[in-house]
């Protein structure tokens, strides 16, 4: 195990890979997109007829764009928006026609009621004995940011992850837990999201000496389970980016920390994806998770708890200490009272969207509609599906 720190060695080292990959190459992104990132991983893909190829992305991308969301007033006539739309259909149609599998997963519904339930997965197996996971996605604006993915060279996890994978293929979400030693992996099913994360709280529930998170989107009620920690006297960090692409959470961050007894750290420079908490300095979680509601009711995540020294050494050399070498203390530039009412107004909604998105993710199920389609039903506003 090690970790990929950034896009370009994570490309790099997965080109690698890829040249010496003799049966199969599966992924699985929430975002993918028809711009250079996108254009240059499909050519990973391209003209690889001697592998096995799955392609999974969340239907997200056919509506998020280039981070920018395009049924938004302020998008809607945005024609570079939509030119990437397209070409992003287009690559993932010439990924199609060269034999790749790919599966758009997770239908938005109507007037996107089902839009909080995403496929949050990003992960690529190569040959079922190489795995990452972590934070990339496949598009521009995300290759530009800071991000870790753990790359893991292991025929066990290699078998649990690709099981993944066909089960997203069929229209199934998995909820389980693999054990590899140092390594333990939980697949959450945006269901069960609760007890696939009680070895994380757990870890924050035995802190002793501290905790640091490193977090653009650090909600409740993580920040629940942290402020218990930091009151029994464990100092908790919280590294989070100061030019955040959500501008929101950098203040809700500042505020909810300071109401938790949570130090913060702003991150100054790009924004930072990465997604990763060090417990006592014993135990590193990595994955997909945010380490927010969404990722802990109603999101698909991949989360590892990693205790391989190793690996943990390497992340506080190359990712932890540099982060903190280049943040600056919080400006405090807040509303406390904006804020309180912002979250109040949140865990409201959320009492009435997750259940509201379980049920007719339930039902779509029941009815024998899972999450498959074509980039050409896609582009035809997913008729079948919806």
């Amino acid at each position: 195990m090690r970790l990929i720190v950034d896009s370009p060695a994570f490309m790099a080292q997965l080109e690698q890979d890829l040249a010496s990959a003799s049966r199969s190459v599966h992924v699985q992104v929430m975002s993918f997109e028809g711009d250079e990132a996108g254009k240059r991983f499909a050519s990973l893909l391209l003209g690889r007829k001697d592998l096995a190829r799955t392609l999974i992305i969340d239907q997200y991308s056919l509506f998020h764009i280039s981070d920018r969301f395009l049924v938004h007033p302020k998008n809607a006539l945005n024609r570079d928006l939509w030119h990437e739309r397209r070409e992003t259909l287009r690559v993932a149609r010439q990924l199609s026609d060269d034999g790749v599998t790919v599966h758009w997963t997770n239908p938005v519904g109507i007037l996107f009621l089902e839009f909080i339930s995403r496929n949050h997965k990003k992960a690529v197996v190569v040959d079922d004995r190489i795995v990452y996971l972590g934070g990339i996605n496949v598009c521009d604006h995300n290759f530009a940011w800071r991000d870790v993915m753990l790359r893991i060279e292991d025929e066990r996890v290699g078998a649990f992850m690709s099981h993944d994978i066909r089960a997203t293929l069929r229209g199934e979400n998995l909820s389980s837990r693999g054990d590899f030693g140092d390594l333990e992996i939980a697949l959450l099913d945006g269901e069960s999201n609760l007890r696939l994360n009680e070895p994380v709280l757990q870890l924050i529930r035995e802190a002793r000496a501290s905790i640091v998170v490193q977090s653009a989107y650090l909600t409740f009620p993580f920040f629940d389970y942290l402020a218990d920690a930091a009151g029994r006297g464990v100092p908790v960090t919280l590294v989070t980016p100061r030019d955040n692409n959500k501008p929101r959470m950098s203040a809700y961050a500042q505020w909810a920390a300071a109401r938790a007894g949570v130090a913060v750290r702003l991150y100054d420079g790009r924004m930072s994806h990465i997604k990763a908490m060090l417990v006592d300095d014993e135990a590193l979680v990595v994955g997909s998770s945010n380490f927010d509601y969404l990722s802990f009711h109603t999101q698909q995540e991949v989360l590892a708890i990693v205790r391989d020294r190793e690996v943990i050494a390497q992340y506080r050399r190359d990712v932890l200490e540099p982060d903190l070498a280049r943040s600056v203390a919080p400006s405090g530039a807040y509303s406390s009272v904006l804020q309180a009412l912002s979250e109040r107004s949140l865990r409201g909604a959320g009492r009435v969207a997750v259940p509201v998105s379980r049920w007719l993710r339930r039902r779509r199920a029941g009815r024998g509609r899972a999450a498959t389609g074509t980039p050409a039903q896609a582009e035809s506003g997913l008729t079948e599906l919806e």
